[in-house]
C-alpha cells in the first residue's frame, strides 16, 4: 500500500474506502461544502468545524464551547 502526505495548507481527505486525496482547506466562515461546490471540505483550523447552513452552503465556523451556541 502506497502513502503519501499533503503539504502547506493541504489535507489528506478520505473519499470513500479506496481513495483519498490532497485538498486545499477553507479558512473561518469560507464556504467547505454545499449543493455543486468543488472546493475544499476541510477547515484550517483544528478549532473550526464545517457546519451545514442548508442543502447549498456549509461555512468552516470555530468550534462552539460546550453547552454554547
Amino acid at each position: 500500500m502506497r502513502t503519501s502526505a499533503c503539504c502547506g495548507p493541504l489535507r489528506c481527505v478520505r473519499k470513500n474506502d479506496w481513495f483519498s486525496e490532497c485538498e486545499r482547506c477553507v479558512e473561518t466562515y469560507g464556504q467547505c461544502g454545499g449543493g455543486e461546490h468543488v472546493g475544499g471540505t476541510c477547515c484550517v483550523k483544528t478549532t473550526d468545524e464545517c457546519v451545514e447552513i442548508d442543502e447549498y452552503f456549509s461555512q468552516c465556523q470555530p468550534i462552539a464551547a460546550e453547552g454554547v451556541r
